[in-house]
Formats: C-alpha cells, structure tokens, sequence
C-alpha cells in the first residue's frame, strides 16, 4: 500500500526544479495533528472521568469547527478559482464537502447526545463516536491527498504564486481572531522546522507585532524545547 501511495503522489510531481507555493500544505498538516489526537484522545477517554471527558467533548467540538470553517474557506475561495480555469467544471473534492457537511453535522449531533448521556450509556455511545470519527478521519485524510495533488496541479497550473498567496491573504482576512488562534496552535507543533520558520518570519516582518509576539509565545507553549529553541535560532 505504501508504494502504491508514493507511486500515486509522484504522479503529480512538476518537473520544474523552482518549488511553487502550496496554498493547502500548512493548514492541511494542522488539520492532520488536530483530528489524530482528537481521534485517540477519544479512544483512550476515560468515560467516567468528568474533567476528562468534559476536556475531550470541548476539543473534539472544536475540531469539527475548524472543519467546517475550512471547508467553507475553500468553498467560498479556492474552488472558484479551480472552476474559473476549468470552465466552470468543478474539481473533485466540492462533491466531497457536501459529504462532509453532513457528517460533521452528524458527528455533532453524536456528541451533543454522548455529552448528555446517563454514566450507563456512555461507554456504548462513546464506542459509536470513536469509530464514526475514525471514519471521517480516514476519509479526510484521502481527501486532502486529492487536493494537495490534483487540485494544487490546477492551481499552480493556472496561477502565480503572488496569486495563490492572494487567494490565502482573502482567506486570513475571513478569519475570527479564534479561528486564527485554533489553527496556529494546531499548525505550529505539526508542520516542520523549515516551514515554521517560514511562517513566523514571514509574519515577524509583516504582521503587527502584538500579532507576532503573541504566536511566538503560543510556539513557546506548543512546541518541544528543541523546536522551539530552533526557531528563536532562525529568527534571531
């Protein structure tokens, strides 16, 4: 299975030695972190633990939210401009959300009876969410293959990478300052070294320092020691 899936992204791999900017790959990497821990963070709950399973309720409610911020970002952004340069043909991955919102509603509406269930039902209830999260997580994850391959293809295909940062620059300007914080706490611990330095330069110079200073001092509480301490060395 893996060499078939090695096989199927080198597919979409552009000959062109100049790398192009990958409008999905940072959020995308964040979204990964967020629904695995929240995933096996609802596998090992403690049912009868009621500040644990409180804390679970609150993280996993909070992942479906940034789910459907997501998808709506790229309904409302992204897909018009795969569809602009497609003839209005929409790309794959639209007939996918609608999917998607159903079954967060769906989780949603799981969660909501799991958190107002009798201490008997709670285990019972708490197995159904484990595995009907697990498929949404499996299911999402194939998804943001599709778009980080086919619908990047397009993308850079059709546009400049002043253009796709213009797309994510309308994105940001969309976002509540809780979404915004939701998806660096996420982001940050989950992307890698290089590309965290990226970004928080990127912002040191651009974004308002009260901005900056205060996702440094999320780094600080969500990274290790080690990638932490690496990037206060790339921003010095």
């Amino acid at each position: 299975m893996a060499a078939v899936m090695r096989a199927g992204a080198a597919m979409w791999r552009d000959d062109d030695p100049t790398p192009r900017y990958a409008i999905y790959r940072l959020i995308h990497k964040g979204l990964r972190g967020f629904m695995a821990d929240t995933l096996l963070r609802v596998g090992r709950m403690d049912v009868n633990d009621d500040c644990e399973r409180a804390e679970t309720i609150e993280q996993l409610r909070g992942l479906l939210g940034m789910c459907t911020t997501h998808l709506e970002h790229e309904n409302a952004f992204v897909h018009p401009a795969i569809e602009k340069m497609q003839a209005g043909r929409q790309p794959r991955t639209a007939h996918d959300h609608v999917a998607h919102v159903v079954a967060i509603r769906t989780l949603g509406h799981q969660l909501a009876q799991f958190e107002s269930a009798s201490p008997e039902r709670r285990a019972l209830l708490a197995q159904e969410l484990y595995l009907d999260l697990s498929n949404f997580v499996a299911e999402n994850f194939e998804h943001m293959v599709l778009e980080e391959t086919e619908n990047h293809a397009a993308l850079v295909r059709n546009y400049t990478d002043a253009e796709l940062h213009g797309i994510e620059q309308s994105i940001r300007a969309s976002l509540t300052p809780q979404d915004t914080g939701t998806a660096m706490r996420w982001m940050l611990p989950h992307v890698n070294a290089g590309e965290r330095a990226a970004m928080l330069t990127g912002m040191k110079h651009g974004a308002p320092a009260e901005v900056f200073n205060r996702v440094l001092a999320l780094a600080g509480e969500v990274l290790s020691q080690r990638d932490f301490y690496k990037l206060q060395q790339a921003l010095a």
